[in-house]
C-alpha cells in the first residue's frame, strides 16, 4: 500500500489556529519558552514562507522545531521569559546566514578552482550550481563563456555543494 502525506495545508484562520497549537505543542514538549502573540505570528509567517506560498502552511515540523529552539536560546540569550517576534527573526535571520555562508564557501571553492571537472571532448552547454543545508537553498547558474573546464563538486549529504552539468559531445 502507497501513502502519500502532504507536507502543507491551506493557510485559513481555522488552520493558522490549528498551527498556533502544534507550536505549543512542540514548545511545551521540548521544555521551550512560551511564546508571545507576535512571535506566533511570526512562526506562521516563516510556515508560510517555507510552504513557498503565501497561502498555505507548512508541516515541516523538523524545521519548525530547529527555529523554535534557535529562538529560545535568542530569548534565554537576551534575558527574558518569553520568546519575543525578535527573538524569532534573529533566529531565522541565524539560520539563512549560516546557509549563506555555505553558499559562499561552495562559489569560492568553484571560483579558486578547487573542484574541477574534466570536460576535454565535450562542450558545455548549461551549468548550475546549487546549495542547500536545511530548509534553504540556492541556486546559481555558472557560465560556460570562456571555460576550458567546468567547475563544480556534487555530493549527496544534506548541506553540500551540489552541482548539474549537461555536456552534448563535440560532432552531435
Amino acid at each position: 500500500m502507497l501513502a502519500d502525506f502532504e507536507d502543507d495545508f491551506p493557510r485559513t484562520p481555522d488552520n493558522e489556529a490549528a498551527f498556533a497549537r502544534l507550536v505549543g505543542s512542540i514548545v511545551r514538549r521540548e521544555g521551550l519558552r512560551p511564546l508571545e502573540r507576535d512571535a506566533v505570528g511570526r512562526t506562521i509567517e516563516h510556515a508560510a514562507r517555507l510552504a513557498d506560498h503565501s497561502g498555505k502552511l507548512s508541516l515541516k515540523a523538523i524545521d519548525l522545531r530547529e527555529a523554535l529552539v534557535e529562538a529560545d536560546f535568542c530569548a534565554g540569550a537576551a534575558g527574558c521569559d518569553e520568546i519575543r517576534r525578535e527573538d524569532v527573526e534573529r533566529a531565522l535571520q541565524a539560520r539563512v546566514g549560516r546557509a549563506s555562508r555555505l553558499r559562499d564557501r561552495a562559489r569560492e571553492t568553484i571560483i579558486e578552482r578547487v573542484a574541477l571537472i574534466d570536460t576535454e571532448g565535450a562542450r558545455l552547454t548549461a551549468s548550475v550550481s546549487s546549495t542547500s543545508g536545511g530548509s534553504h537553498s540556492a541556486d546559481r547558474p555558472v557560465s560556460p563563456v570562456g571555460l576550458g573546464r567546468a567547475r563544480g563538486r556534487s555530493s549527496t549529504s544534506s548541506g553540500r555543494l551540489s552541482s548539474a552539468v549537461r555536456f552534448i559531445r563535440k560532432g552531435c
